[in-house]
């Protein structure tokens, strides 16, 4: 049976314009679709992601977190962004961790 704490999160990243299969990992990065941004959005993406996930993984190192569940919800988090229109790196690295602090 599911939290309460998981269907809340399950049901808010539902309410997400992108679909959970959005992305996807590939080895210990993040992959974006491709078919769904530019190049350039991609590279912007991924260095926001990245940038995020590291301070992320520094600051939960002595907890216990599911790691594929907080990248899955930064992803998600940015591609919304991006498709909203934000392309500020480091504003889109702030709304990825704005967004696993809310959920945990």
């Amino acid at each position: 049976m599911e939290s309460p704490a998981a269907f809340s999160i399950r049901r808010k990243l539902a309410r997400v314009v992108v679909p959970i299969t959005a992305s996807r990992h590939c080895g210990d990065k993040m992959v974006f679709p491709s078919d769904c941004f530019d190049a350039e959005t991609l590279d912007l993406m991924t260095k926001a992601f990245d940038a995020a996930w590291e301070e992320a993984e520094y600051a939960l190192a002595s907890s216990t977190f599911n790691p594929t569940g907080l990248r899955r919800l930064m992803a998600l988090r940015i591609m919304a962004a991006v498709r909203d229109g934000e392309h500020d790196p480091e504003r889109l690295k702030e709304l990825a961790l704005d967004a696993i602090a809310k959920a945990y």
